[in-house]
């Protein structure tokens, strides 16, 4: 991919990937205010949130994506899994075990889950199949 192309699908992600992860601290934030439960509980339930919102805008504003629904879709929930292993262990860690505050922890995920999305998006979701050749 040339580099104009590169930096042009980078701002698309950070675009779309922005407004997921706005919604993301923004529904965080008002669960860990309004609900009883713990931070990483709260964090999960944010980040399943905010999901569709990524999934569509990657899929068709991002990468532009000739894969079949079939195909991304099923890779999209195994990068989502990875991703909400990160949105509930960093909050656990950070404000369930060690104290910190739920502000942190959110900046923490907000700021490494979108980095692995893009490699993982990248790579393995909406990439180019590799054909081999003969």
């Amino acid at each position: 991919m040339r580099a104009a192309a590169q930096r042009s699908r980078m701002l698309r992600f950070l675009l779309v990937g922005g407004t997921a992860t706005l919604s993301y601290a923004l529904l965080v934030t008002l669960a860990n205010h309004w609900l009883p439960l713990p931070a990483g509980v709260n964090s999960l339930l944010a980040y399943g949130l905010s999901m569709p919102v990524s999934y569509a805008g990657h899929r068709l504003f991002t990468f532009n994506s000739a894969r079949a629904h079939g195909q991304t879709a099923p890779r999209f929930m195994l990068t989502s899994a990875v991703g909400y292993g990160f949105a509930f262990l960093i909050p656990a860690v950070m404000t369930d075990a060690l104290g910190w505050s739920s502000h942190l922890a959110t900046l923490a995920s907000c700021t490494a889950i979108p980095l692995v999305n893009f490699i993982m998006l990248s790579l393995f979701v909406f990439g180019e199949p590799h054909v081999a050749k003969a």
